[in-house]
């Protein structure tokens, strides 16, 4: 071998020898962000089967029962799987009869579990005036209208609406005590009210 040959390898060798440690850094790094990645997408692949599976759960979870009584064809209680309108709920338990006073009742309110749902018969509006709104001379909290509230001791225009405002917006009362979540009732109020509602 001659001797520019020779000075051509060495100069290669010492090239490859330079460059090496930064080949074998990128290298490194390469291999570290594939690594990276491949956890990443570990990590999001679970997190979306989390989600998925929550989905399910909540899905399978949502079962309600609402009891009817009153002027339908069908009363009795009814299990639902997910949250119904009343209109729904009452065709569930095959309609309303002929002599159903349906105008104190919100049809296009989303039913809660555990709800109680009276539909009166004209008979029953009939006996019961404005003042007493049900069969034991006690206002029905779930159907009544604002002033029809307002004929309870201590409620004013603003309670009533107030009552009115959180039925709308939580479904129909289930327990008396849940009074207390309205705003402007207190544990006294609502102690003065019991003898006089019902839901």
């Amino acid at each position: 071998m001659d001797r520019n040959a020779t000075l051509g390898v060495l100069m290669n060798r010492s090239m490859y020898q330079k460059y090496l440690p930064y080949a074998l850094i990128l290298l490194l790094l390469f291999s570290g962000w594939v690594w990276k990645n491949k956890e990443e997408e570990k990590r999001y692949e679970a997190i979306a089967e989390e989600l998925v599976q929550s989905e399910v759960d909540t899905v399978q979870g949502t079962e309600i029962f609402v009891h009817i009584t009153g002027a339908v064809h069908n009363p009795g209680v009814y299990e639902f799987s997910e949250e119904k309108r009343l209109v729904e709920v009452l065709e569930t338990a095959g309609g309303v009869t002929e002599d159903a006073v349906t105008d104190h009742l919100n049809l296009s309110q989303k039913v809660k579990d555990e709800s109680k749902i009276h539909v009166p018969t004209r008979e029953e509006a009939l006996q019961t005036s404005p003042v007493t709104g049900g069969p034991s001379g006690k206002v029905n909290i779930n159907t009544a209208d604002k002033e029809t509230l307002k004929t309870l001791p201590g409620v004013g225009d603003v309670i009533a609406q107030n009552i009115l405002d959180y039925r709308n917006k939580n479904g129909s009362f289930t327990q008396i005590d849940q009074l207390k979540n309205v705003d402007k009732i207190g544990e006294k109020m609502l102690e003065n009210l019991k003898d006089y509602i019902f839901y």
